[in-house]
């Protein structure tokens, strides 16, 4: 290393890669760290069910369950990987009961996503308020639920088919014929 530089080494990693993952997901952009920031923790603000930035669901829902000590005004917003805005109406669920906010996420399609959380405790004055970022989370769906259309059903489940009448086979001789084999 250089001795010139201001800055000395604390530690030194060796990655020695053997294997690179076949399909790789591009983290979507984030500007600051994933996770909660300090206004998250200033307005006294506790995850119940969540424990690092990380949202992992494979297929079906994820709950985020949020405490908050104060009435609070919270938005929220979804990004995808390329940080597009997505309309978050048919993915994210919220309700609010108490002191609880909960927040359903079911994603519709496989891949990454940033969730964006937004708030401030509720204003006695009325008007425009910028509200703070409260915490980033990565959505990591794995798994979807699949929805189909009920016209077409997919293939390994099967329909019950309309059985049809059989003509019944002409009536044999009420002879009756055995075979036996000897040894």
């Amino acid at each position: 290393m250089k001795e010139e530089t201001n800055l000395h080494n604390v530690v030194i990693f060796l990655l020695d890669c053997l294997v690179a993952k076949k399909y790789i997901q591009p983290f979507p952009h984030n500007e600051v760290p994933w996770g909660p920031t300090q206004c998250f923790y200033d307005y006294r603000m506790k995850m119940i069910n969540q424990n690092g930035p990380m949202i992992v669901t494979w297929g079906g829902k994820r709950k985020l369950i949020l405490e908050v000590k104060d009435v609070m005004l919270i938005t929220y917003q979804l990004l995808d990987v390329e940080g597009i805005e997505m309309d978050p109406k048919d993915i994210i669920r919220r309700e609010d009961k108490e002191n609880r906010v909960n927040f359903t996420f079911t994603p519709q399609r496989v891949g990454m996503y940033k969730f964006l959380l937004f708030g401030m405790p509720k204003p006695k004055q009325k008007g425009k308020w910028r509200l703070p970022l409260l915490a980033s989370y990565l959505i990591d769906c794995k798994f979807t639920r699949q929805l189909y259309d009920e016209d077409f059903p997919p293939p390994q489940v099967k329909v019950p088919e309309k059985e049809e009448p059989k003509p019944e086979p002409p009536k044999k001789d009420k002879r009756k014929i055995k075979i036996a084999f000897l040894r």
